[in-house]
């Protein structure tokens, strides 16, 4: 199979994603670690996929749309590598020191807009909806021990 137009395959026929030919977009993609089973699974419907467009003269399967209906980005994508990058500074600040002074110091005001800890707190729970909507956007590599395959058919994503 193609991916970032270059041919990726093993001895078993399974495509493989070497992270270090994606550099610092290798680490940062979502990676899922799926069981033997799950990996078997996923391997006949993209075996059937590349039969159904091998028929239709297509050469390469299309990617499904996500279900909002657009593309999906590859998880090496700069754009999804930069949203993961964001999110891991939110994750950084917010979760491992925000969250904790606003439960020490802001609980009696909880809920009052006026109050800068709420508004920080609402602005974090609107950062991390829209991760939740992103991450629909954004493919992910399917992991099972040495054998990696980028996923970005959108229901399979979802």
């Amino acid at each position: 199979a193609y991916y970032g137009g270059r041919l990726y395959q093993k001895a078993d026929g399974a495509e493989m994603v070497k992270d270090t030919d994606h550099g610092i977009w290798g680490i940062v993609a979502r990676h899922v670690a799926v069981p033997k089973r799950s990996w078997q699974a996923y391997r006949g419907w993209y075996k059937q996929q590349v039969l159904e467009a091998a028929q239709e003269g297509r050469g390469v399967p299309r990617p499904r749309r996500s279900i909002f209906g657009l593309p999906t980005l590859s998880p090496y994508h700069p754009a999804a590598a930069c949203w993961s990058g964001f999110m891991t500074v939110v994750d950084l600040v917010y979760t491992a020191f925000w969250v904790p002074l606003g439960v020490a110091f802001c609980t009696d005001t909880f809920g009052d807009l006026s109050v800068p800890c709420t508004k920080v707190d609402l602005a974090g729970g609107i950062v991390y909806t829209l991760n939740c909507l992103f991450n629909f956007q954004c493919g992910c590599v399917l992991t099972y021990g040495y054998k990696k395959a980028e996923v970005r058919d959108g229901l399979r994503v979802a």
